[in-house]
């Protein structure tokens, strides 16, 4: 008996040593993915989802600005509230913050109802403190940080990370971009076309209600406002803007639900009028939409289109030119 308990023991550690292992590479292979590695000094940032997160490349600014993308795919204006209010100390008095107004934004049901926010809120257990994180728990924490690998989710990831067939996924980050490999792909007009649908369901026809009336979220009301007012008091200077979208998808929209600009644009005066923010629309320039060298899908920009845009942005609005 003694033998065998003394067997299963050893099994144990074994094992349990095999899993520490596992987790402590997993977590060092895509420890550079998961930070934030925010600078400090920020003079130049920008907050947003995966618009904003692949529509600013702020590369050609090196050793001019000090710069900073904080977009995440599916952000919420909740999280790029949190983050902004988290890492304030970096911005420098008279920094430009650039909000990201995607067109699904500001509509749909309360960001904790959604199928997918157990999987999303996970990445932020990795650099926002507890109280920030919405509906922390203790165990997602320990798992997320210490122990990823327990989770089927987890381990397949990490199999994937060892083998290097995620190359398309895995979202890397610097003081100036936040990208992944697949951020260099070039759309075709045939893709962009096939895409605009399934861009659309996911951003406009899923936030309505069941009688197809479109539901403003509130959460993201007050937290746009709370945004605003914290730049204010910081010194800094906030601006909302509409990073560019190619036809496809912006006359899918107009052809499928003619009442949605009309809404969007409806909430942007809103939010001018009830605090003075500037507001930069580039969905519709045609020196974008028409250009598919500029996407990687009907909705979001390459890295290319992203310097190019960003550069116009920062030209035209802040009066910064690198030439």
């Amino acid at each position: 008996m003694k033998k065998f308990i003394k067997r299963i023991t050893t099994y144990c550690a074994v094992l349990f040593t095999i899993v520490l292992a596992v987790n402590f590479c997993y977590i060092k292979m895509t420890a550079e993915d998961s930070a934030m590695n925010v600078p400090e000094g920020i003079q130049i940032c920008n907050f947003g989802s995966s618009h904003g997160q692949r529509g600013f490349n702020y590369e050609d600014f090196k050793g001019k600005y000090t710069c900073s993308n904080f977009g995440l795919s599916s952000q919420s204006l909740v999280y790029d509230y949190r983050i902004l209010q988290h890492y304030r100390d970096k911005l420098l008095p008279g920094a430009v913050v650039f909000i990201d107004a995607s067109y699904f934004s500001f509509f749909g049901k309360p960001e904790v109802q959604g199928n997918d926010f157990a999987s999303k809120n996970k990445r932020y257990y990795k650099f926002l403190p507890p109280e920030m994180i919405m509906q922390y728990d203790v165990k997602t924490y320990i798992y997320v940080n210490y122990l990823p690998c327990l989770s089927a989710e987890g381990l397949a990831s990490f199999i994937k990370v060892l083998l290097k067939i995620d190359n398309g996924s895995r979202v890397f980050r610097d003081n100036f971009n936040c990208y992944d490999e697949g951020w260099n792909i070039v759309t075709t007009p045939h893709d962009s076309e096939i895409d605009a649908p399934y861009a659309y369901d996911r951003h406009i026809a899923k936030r309505l209600d069941e009688h197809g009336r479109r539901l403003r979220r509130q959460e993201s009301f007050e937290a746009i406002y709370g945004m605003i007012d914290l730049c204010l008091k910081l010194g800094t200077r906030p601006i909302l803007v509409t990073v560019p979208y190619t036809h496809d998808y912006t006359d899918f929209i107009k052809q499928n639900d003619p009442e949605f600009f009309g809404d969007f644009y409806a909430v942007i005066d809103e939010i001018k009028r009830n605090t003075g923010i500037e507001y930069y629309d580039y969905g519709f320039d045609e020196r974008f939409r028409n250009d598919y060298s500029l996407f990687i899908n009907s909705d979001h920009m390459n890295r290319e289109g992203a310097r190019i845009f960003t550069n116009t942005l920062l030209r035209e609005v802040l009066s910064i030119d690198i030439h």
